[in-house]
């Protein structure tokens, strides 16, 4: 829009005081729930906060500078937080106010990767004596266990975590669980071994037996009993909740035989070679480091119909498939016959009923919108734009993303499906209003006859988010345009294709400040776990490297194929259980494997994780 000034009405001026009275008196209450905000609230941005600020003094001005900071994180913008933190800070905040202040430069400090001045500024708290409410003292406890994650303080997180599970409702015990089991899974088994200790309070002894039991179980078909063994010396352990209860009649086993369907030459000869030699990558690995690894065959599709090729494998004596590669593929062996041994297909199709022996495992962009929704509204975001390219990719996805999105009960306030660069900072433009408010500007000076109007330009204010559809050359043309339109305070959010992997911070500067979502074989090789995923990519970029640089995704893909074919079983048993992988935290629900993915920012272009 377009800001217009002139005299306004003292009625009119007295109504928006109301407003922002209204408002702060939200603030108020959101704060003193510390940094999320109720449902109720009106979801408004940074610059929205700091504008009612303005106009008030004293508290009511603190609180909605407070309000605005935790926006500002929200949309994860540390600068202007810490910025307004900074000023915050030089004069004399209430109490409660003084609380929710620390609370939010604890979270700066953690965004910033500085997790002793975190923990520093929390540990203040507790020695001051403040009185926290409930959720106060709950979002205390979460900081205090992530920062001691940052600093690698194991036990520390362990313990915070599992204080934070006694206090906090039923409803959220599980995702408490959840994450200490994942901390766990980011320690070598080395350095668990060396901080294990007989003197270690019993919950997290039987954390780290359990951790060894899912994690190192020797021989075959030794966990499940090695587990029931756990359940009796832990009897009380909060995470026997997360183990299933029929234990003693699970049973789990390997494949002995593995055949591998893929199109090895062709339109997708490229991907297939990528998947092929990380999947022979994890193979030989495993070969090396293991007296039972399995057979594996090599089946060419390209020329095969698939059924042909599923029945030549079974005829080899086949007990585990990997395969088809394409979408068309899967479909046709889906309809084709009953499947009888169990089948990891490298790709996903949407929609499709549940079908005996068959699991869905690929890098399908229909996967990861979920992840940008829960990522928007754990940031408090509930009314979207949407940018997609307007193609046979972009369109499903935008489809996809608007049915989920709405589904939640959030708002896609426009959508702009782009086709050309020529025409992309006009269709902004339009998607953001620009226009609009310049002609009402134009009308207001003709009617009041004059031209002693200042009009300056705005965009529209009916959103609060954005989620970005895009692959890195068009998302460098858009998100400088979206920055000069004005959307400096709106979250920009983006599926994993914005990034192809390597790093380019000359061209990718033009991608700063948008968070997406990608895997760890991209985003932290050098901290993937288990460890020895680093070997395997090392290996892989060394042996093929052209391919590498191009396919680098589809390495990864087949190297956690391999892993998937070794712990199918395992996940089976305990869904609860995610695994860590090159593509992400790997978990299986009705037959698919969905990738919990990691989340980063680019910043002088590269991408940072974010906390």
């Amino acid at each position: 829009m377009i800001r217009v000034t002139l005299l306004i009405k003292s009625a009119t001026l007295c109504a928006m005081k109301r407003l922002t009275i209204t408002i702060y008196l939200i603030a108020t209450l959101a704060l003193a729930g510390c940094s999320t905000t109720p449902a109720t609230a009106p979801q408004l941005s940074a610059q929205a906060y700091l504008q009612m600020a303005a106009q008030q003094s004293g508290t009511q001005r603190q609180q909605l500078e407070l309000m605005a900071a935790s926006r500002y994180l929200d949309a994860g913008n540390t600068t202007q937080a810490q910025k307004l933190l900074s000023e915050l800070s030089k004069t004399a905040l209430p109490s409660e106010l003084f609380t929710s202040y620390q609370l939010l430069q604890a979270r700066v400090y953690l965004a910033r990767r500085q997790p002793q001045a975190a923990l520093n500024r929390l540990k203040k708290m507790s020695l001051s004596n403040n009185t926290l409410n409930q959720e106060q003292y709950e979002q205390q406890l979460q900081l205090t266990a992530d920062a001691y994650q940052q600093t690698h303080n194991l036990i520390g997180s362990i313990e915070t975590r599992t204080t934070l599970y006694n206090i906090e409702d039923n409803s959220q015990k599980k995702k408490t669980l959840t994450a200490i089991w994942l901390s766990l899974q980011t320690v070598p088994a080395t350095t668990l071994q060396s901080i294990s200790d007989p003197s270690l309070p019993r919950s997290i002894q039987g954390w780290f037996e359990l951790n060894n039991i899912i994690n190192n179980h020797r021989p075959e078909n030794s966990m499940t009993s090695q587990l029931i063994d756990w359940q009796q010396q832990f009897p009380n352990h909060p995470a026997k909740t997360l183990l299933p209860k029929s234990l003693a009649t699970a049973n789990t086993s390997k494949p002995h035989r593995i055949a591998l369907l893929l199109p090895l030459t062709g339109k997708y000869a490229g991907n297939a070679e990528a998947v092929r030699n990380g999947f022979f990558t994890a193979y030989y690995y495993d070969k090396q480091h293991s007296s039972q690894a399995p057979n594996i065959q090599l089946i060419d599709t390209s020329s095969t119909p698939v059924d042909m090729a599923y029945q030549k494998a079974l005829k080899n004596g086949a007990d585990f498939i990997v395969g088809p590669l394409t979408k068309n593929n899967l479909a046709a062996l889906t309809r084709s016959q009953r499947l009888t041994v169990p089948t990891l297909a490298l790709n996903t199709l949407p929609n499709t009923r549940k079908v005996n022996n068959l699991y869905q495992f690929g890098l399908s962009p229909l996967d990861e919108t979920q992840q940008l929704i829960q990522k928007a509204q754990q940031t408090h975001h509930h009314r979207a734009l949407i940018i997609a390219p307007n193609t046979e990719w972009g369109q499903p996805i935008t489809q996809h993303l608007t049915q989920q999105w709405q589904a939640q009960g959030d708002e896609v306030i426009d959508t702009l499906l782009y086709s050309s660069r020529n025409q992309l900072s006009q269709q902004l433009k339009q998607l953001l209003r620009i226009q609009d408010s310049y002609s009402r500007g134009y009308a207001i000076r003709s009617i009041l006859g004059t031209k002693d109007v200042r009009i300056v330009s705005r965009r529209r204010q009916d959103f609060d988010s954005i989620f970005l559809i895009a692959q890195p050359n068009m998302a460098r043309q858009i998100q400088p345009l979206l920055q000069f339109y004005f959307t400096g305070d709106i979250p920009v959010y983006a599926l994993s294709q914005l990034y192809n992997g390597q790093l380019n911070p000359g061209k990718d500067r033009d991608l700063n400040s948008i968070a997406f979502c990608d895997m760890p074989w991209v985003l932290e090789p050098q901290h993937m776990h288990p460890n020895y995923l680093n070997t395997l990519q090392q290996q892989t970029q060394q042996v093929w490297p052209q391919s590498y640089q191009k396919y680098s995704k589809l390495y990864a893909l087949g190297i956690d194929a391999y892993r998937l074919t070794q712990n199918l079983d395992t996940m089976e048993l305990l869904p609860d259980f995610g695994v860590r992988a090159a593509t992400g935290t790997l978990y299986l629900n009705n037959n698919h494997i969905y990738r919990q993915l990691m989340w980063a920012q680019f910043e002088q272009g590269k991408p940072r994780l974010t906390h």
